[in-house]
């Protein structure tokens, strides 16, 4: 009897012996690992993956478990450990293998003197925060990220997995739930979604619209722009989005998009938006209009000033013919009928001299009353007659015009002498 246990004990020690000299078998560890990420065991993850410079978190085996999952099968996870193996095994001395992801090295296995060691590295991973400050729970500590000056922001750094990380956002002095999924089997390896969204716009602007504003509803958003981010956050609720802006003095909207509750959720929202081109060309028309009739405004009023002028320049001619026939002549021109050319030719009559010819000095001549297209106007005029012999005698008249052919050809179609 003690005989067979000192033979037993010989076979122990052999067998411990031949299995030290062969080092850690690596279909053994590897089925370990295997077994582990089938099953989800991140415990057993946890003792395989660690080493001395990264010590994988219970959070994390949870997420590489989900990584390689998701990236194999049962049946193609075999495989992919098979290669490794016999590649160990054919190699001779120390090698390095990696068990490969989409885009990333999911995990490394290496022989060294005999020993296989499974290793994962960490990565900085980034989320595109657009400015907003994220506060979230991770390997049981609070953690805030970002910052209101930043659109991407560091997450933290984690061996490749799937994670979800979700939390409290502030953006723009709003609050509002955040959730950021990080993926390493994809190549934007982080997605944020949330409660609200960040609003992308393009606005066509030929015309070029100016002060342009941002609305939801009936808020203005404005403020809540970002540079080229966006504008956010915005919580979509059968939202009506739109913008306004001012063209040629008057205000202009453009068309409304609305964000259905289903956008929730949804981190960007592109939105395009125009302005109502047939509006814009009815202001351009109307403001040509405009300046057309203020251009034939001011034509018109230099025209009528002319007339002015030219009537008191015949008047004075008018003073020096002795015929009646010769001062209707000289005046007929400036009158719109003969009732005004009667009551001109008996203010001549009273000023006719021939022995002390009067002169006309028009002193001013204001502008006292027009209508709408400046096509009537009135004057009120004060001028200065001097007779060689007399003094200086001043008077007002009232002087009325009318375009008669309505292209600035004025006369007189009344006129009161005072």
């Amino acid at each position: 009897m003690l005989f067979l246990k000192r033979i037993n004990f010989i076979i122990l020690a052999v067998i411990v012996l031949v299995l030290t000299a062969c080092g850690t078998n690596p279909k053994s560890t590897l089925d370990e690992y295997k077994e582990a990420v089938l099953n989800e065991d991140a415990d057993k993850l946890i003792e395989l993956l660690s080493d001395e410079n990264v010590k994988v978190t219970k959070e994390e085996a949870v997420a590489h478990s989900k990584l390689v999952n998701e990236h194999y099968s049962e049946e193609s996870l075999n495989r992919a450990l098979e290669k490794i193996i016999q590649n160990i095994e054919n190699i001779e001395g120390d090698s390095s293998h990696n068990l490969p992801g989409e885009f990333k090295t999911i995990m490394v296995v290496e022989s060294v003197d005999g020993e296989v060691v499974l290793s994962v590295n960490r990565e900085e991973v980034r989320a595109p925060l657009e400015r907003a400050i994220f506060t979230y729970e991770f390997n049981g500590e609070e953690l805030t990220v970002g910052d209101n000056e930043n659109d991407h922001s560091v997450i933290d750094n984690l061996i490749p997995g799937i994670y979800r990380f979700e939390g409290m956002a502030e953006m723009n002095g709003i609050d509002f739930e955040m959730t950021v999924d990080v993926n390493f089997n994809e190549k934007d390896i982080t997605r944020v979604t949330d409660d609200a969204v960040i609003l992308n716009f393009a606005v066509d602007n030929d015309f070029k619209v100016e002060n342009q504003k941002a609305f939801a509803g009936d808020e203005e958003i404005t403020d809540l722009g970002n540079g080229n981010v966006g504008y956010g956050p915005i919580f979509p609720n059968n939202t009506n989005v739109y913008f306004t802006g001012e063209y040629e003095g008057q205000t202009v909207k453009t068309n409304v998009a609305r964000l259905d509750s289903k956008e929730q959720g949804t981190r960007y929202v592109y939105v395009e938006l125009s302005y109502d081109q047939n509006e814009l060309t009815r202001i351009d028309r109307l403001i040509s209009e405009q300046e057309e009739t203020e251009k034939k405004k001011n034509y018109n009023i230099s025209r009528s000033k002319s007339r002015i002028t030219a009537l008191y320049d015949t008047l004075e001619i008018a003073f020096k013919r002795n015929s009646r026939e010769g001062q209707e002549n000289i005046l007929k021109d400036n009158f719109m009928n003969d009732n005004v050319t009667e009551k001109v030719l008996g203010y001549v009559d009273k000023h006719l001299d021939p022995e002390n010819i009067p002169n006309i000095e028009i002193i001013k001549h204001e502008l006292v009353e027009q209508n709408n297209d400046t096509s009537e106007l009135k004057y009120n005029v004060e001028i200065e007659i001097q007779s060689e012999n007399e003094q200086i005698v001043k008077e007002h008249h009232q002087v009325e015009l009318q375009d008669s052919t309505g292209e600035g050809n004025f006369k007189v179609s009344d006129i009161t002498f005072e």
